[in-house]
């Protein structure tokens, strides 16, 4: 890798601290994605090369600035220059300055005695699906994968397992703000499972099963039940 682009690890995370010009004037107010990113903490980092033929950064922000999980995409302009000091580092691009410092993440946790359930972390957020796990008949739990589908807009986010044996699917068409819609659920009476959703927005979220039920879901709180089809 180019000496100008500095190693960033696996296990490593870093909370954004600030946004600036090349001049060192603040950037949040200006832009309701740097709100969104400052004072959040990523833990997966990319370079991939640009159309220009120079180098970008592309970030997954894992926690809000109040500790909330997220699951945020952020893709930065073409790198002039990257470093590391100590617990800081500094990504500069054609637009912006990054100023990072070193973060710690919360060793993730997972559910004791459960079976048939599917546990979902959403919020109202970009694709708003978060992680998930699906624990069996057995109490074994797997993680889910979500796959979003881009026609001329994102209108649908299938979650299932790796192997895609399970699978539910989230339709944001005709949805919009803190409103999201499954439109088959079907798979979760095949398994007799439970749903588990928490809400990792600051707004109360709205969940439509159509022809079964309505969840509303103030924020930071969850909500579990077994859905029966009407």
């Amino acid at each position: 890798m180019d000496n100008k682009f500095v190693q960033i690890d696996e296990n490593e995370a870093f909370k954004l601290i600030s946004v600036t010009d090349h001049k060192g004037n603040p950037k949040e107010e200006e832009n309701e994605i740097y709100q969104i990113v400052t004072g959040a903490i990523a833990n997966q980092f990319r370079y991939y090369s640009s159309s220009n033929g120079g180098k970008k950064l592309e970030l997954v922000f894992v926690q809000d600035p109040e500790g909330r999980l997220m699951n945020y995409d952020f893709i930065t302009s073409t790198i002039i220059d990257t470093k590391k000091v100590n617990e800081r580092m500094i990504i500069k691009t054609k637009n912006s300055i990054y100023h990072f410092e070193r973060a710690q993440l919360p060793k993730e946790k997972f559910l004791d005695n459960e079976s048939n359930l599917m546990d979902l972390y959403l919020s109202n957020l970009a694709d708003k699906y978060i992680k998930g796990y699906y624990y069996n008949s057995k109490g074994n739990y797997y993680p889910l994968e979500n796959v979003i589908h881009v026609g001329m807009f994102t209108d649908t986010v299938l979650i299932s397992l790796p192997d895609e044996s399970y699978q539910i699917k989230i339709s944001y068409y005709l949805s919009s703000g803190n409103t999201i819609r499954f439109y088959d659920i079907s798979l979760l009476h095949d398994y007799d499972c439970e749903l588990l959703v928490h809400n990792e927005s600051k707004n109360e979220m709205i969940l439509e099963f159509p022809n079964v039920v309505t969840w509303v879901i103030p924020a930071g709180e969850s909500k579990r039940g077994k859905l029966s089809e009407k």
